[in-house]
């Protein structure tokens, strides 16, 4: 079933965690009108969006949302930090316009196994689409499919040990496309 809600709320700068937004149960979140029309702004926080829980899914294609971030050096758009199982869908992470430029990434899987990061899009970061899988603990079986950089430094960062998988993704007009 589903149905709607606005939320607005004059929050602090973060959580604990320096996300505007925490993900620490699992649990399914997806807009109802879309990236386009559904805005999540980081105000100003290290991260957007952090998942921390497994089995956890933030949007789905056609029902992601539009994550504005800071302008953090590390920090991320929509960062996955769980142990496994997390569902990365149907998002677009783009600057934010009041800052200078952007020093973070659009999508950064910082640990855990079996994530899947599908039609998203990333625009004006330093690095589009990131996975941290070198040294410990490391992300194994990622996938990275149908996803879009687009004039970033570095359109997908991906530091592996392990086998990656990386289908059908598009780099466009970014310094340098895949590392």
């Amino acid at each position: 079933e589903d149905f709607a809600f606005l939320v607005w709320a004059n929050l602090q700068k973060t959580s604990l965690a320096g996300a505007r937004i925490c993900l620490n149960k699992e649990v399914t979140v997806a807009s109802v009108a879309g990236a386009e029309a559904t805005v999540i702004d980081a105000c100003g926080s290290v991260f957007g969006v952090v998942v921390f829980a497994s089995n956890s899914t933030f949007g789905l294609p056609h029902r992601g949302f539009t994550v504005i971030t800071s302008n953090e050096v590390g920090g991320s758009a929509v960062a996955v930090s769980a142990p496994s199982n997390v569902t990365i869908g149907g998002n677009l992470a783009r600057r934010d316009p009041r800052g200078t430029g952007f020093l973070g990434s659009g999508f950064q899987i910082q640990l855990g196994e079996n994530h899947r990061v599908v039609g998203n899009r990333a625009l004006n970061a330093a690095r589009g689409f990131t996975a941290l899988t070198a040294g410990t603990p490391l992300t194994r079986g990622l996938r990275i499919t149908d996803n879009i950089a687009m004039s970033n430094n570095i359109g997908f960062n991906l530091i592996s040990e392990n086998v990656l998988i990386v289908r059908r993704n598009l780099a466009i007009g970014n310094n340098v496309g895949f590392t």
